[in-house]
C-alpha cells in the first residue's frame, strides 16, 4: 500500500512540476489558416459590436458639435469683451455726468437757500424802517 501512494505521490508531483514549468498553462498549438486567427463572432456579439459603432458615431458628433462650439465662443469672446469696455466707458460717463448735475443741483440749493436769507433780511430791514416811520417814539424807547 505504501509503495502505491509513493507511486501516486511521485506521479502527482510530476504532473504538477509540468503544470509549473508551463506558465502560460495555454495549449501550443497555432492556427494554420488566416481564419482560425479570427475571433468568432456570435450573433450577440454583432449586434453589440454595431450598437457601440452607433454610439460612437454619435459620440464623434457630439464632440464634433462641442469644438464648433467653442471656435465660436471663442469668436465671441473679443466681440463680448469690446462691449464691456464700451458699457463701462458708457457707465464712467454717466456716472460723471450725474456728478456734475448733483454739484449744479447742490449749487442750485445753496443759491436759494443764500438769496432766502438774504430775502428775509431785507424784509426784516423794511418791517423795522416802516415801524421807525409809524412810531419813532415806540422804536426809541424799547
Amino acid at each position: 500500500m505504501r509503495g502505491v501512494r509513493m507511486a501516486a505521490r511521485s506521479s502527482l508531483s510530476s504532473i504538477m512540476r509540468k503544470k509549473l514549468s508551463d506558465v502560460t498553462n495555454l495549449p501550443t498549438a497555432k492556427p494554420t489558416s488566416q481564419d482560425e486567427k479570427l475571433p468568432q463572432i456570435y450573433l450577440g456579439d454583432k449586434d453589440r459590436i454595431e450598437q457601440l459603432m452607433g454610439e460612437r458615431i454619435a459620440l464623434i458628433k457630439i464632440v464634433a458639435e462641442r469644438n464648433k462650439i467653442i471656435e465660436l465662443s471663442g469668436a465671441e469672446l473679443p466681440k463680448l469683451r469690446v462691449s464691456v469696455q464700451n458699457l463701462q466707458l458708457q457707465n464712467w460717463n454717466l456716472a460723471r455726468s450725474n456728478s456734475q448735475m448733483l454739484a449744479g443741483l447742490n449749487s442750485g440749493r445753496e443759491k436759494v437757500n443764500t438769496l432766502q436769507h438774504e430775502l428775509l433780511c431785507q424784509e426784516a430791514l423794511l418791517e423795522a424802517k416802516n415801524l421807525m416811520l409809524v412810531s419813532p417814539y415806540f422804536v426809541l424807547h424799547n
